[in-house]
């Protein structure tokens, strides 16, 4: 069984609603947790450190960027960061009704991958991300997705977020996606409209 390292915070005592945050490379799970303050308290939230140690920080996979759609790395090994994520959810999450991801970069990548083929999954928020297009059996055709993205962004650039909106929105998906006059992170008029769609879910 994996060793899993994870801040959590429990707001609710209804096991209604979860979060499950997911860094992005080079990071590690207090980063997206800075977020804890402004969670609506109806949620209760884990924050879950990547499994690879890269020295200064954490990365789920190993990644290279490219030209086409935006990063190249071993289809082996995002699957496993999949699983690992996967497995996470399968231990923490068993009493929830409704469980929706937030990842940002890398995490976010992640957070598409995971909510688009797990049905338990109610709900997806995509930070500065990306689709990788290796993986489109898209099975959860209910959750509802947030997305953002700096229109700055010279890390995961703008267009290839936008390519992952309109890929999504050609497969049927309702995607509430937000631009933003930044480069790659999430500043206060982002969360500021993060924290409005958390308000605003249905569930």
């Amino acid at each position: 069984m994996s060793t899993f390292n994870y801040e959590k915070c429990l707001n609710s005592n209804t096991n209604n609603k979860l979060i499950l945050l997911l860094h992005g490379y080079g990071s590690n799970e207090n980063d997206l947790f800075s977020f804890k303050p402004f969670i609506p308290k109806s949620f209760n939230i884990y924050s879950l450190r990547a499994p690879i140690s890269i020295g200064y920080g954490y990365a789920w996979f190993d990644i290279n960027f490219d030209n086409e759609f935006g990063v190249r790395s071993d289809k082996s090994d995002v699957l496993n960061a999949k699983k690992y994520i996967e497995s996470f959810l399968e231990i923490h999450s068993k009493n929830y009704k409704n469980i929706y991801l937030i990842g940002f970069s890398q995490g976010a990548m992640l957070s598409y991958l995971v909510g688009l083929t797990n049905n338990f999954v109610s709900g997806i928020c995509c930070l500065s991300g990306w689709v990788d297009t290796r993986f489109l059996n898209f099975t959860n055709k209910t959750s509802n997705i947030y997305t953002s993205h700096g229109k700055n962004d010279t890390v995961v650039p703008y267009d290839i977020a936008r390519k992952s909106v309109d890929l999504l929105s050609n497969s049927g998906f309702n995607i509430n996606f937000n631009s933003f006059d930044s480069g790659h992170g999430v500043n206060q008029k982002n969360l500021d409209s993060l924290i409005s769609w958390l308000n605003n879910l249905n569930t």
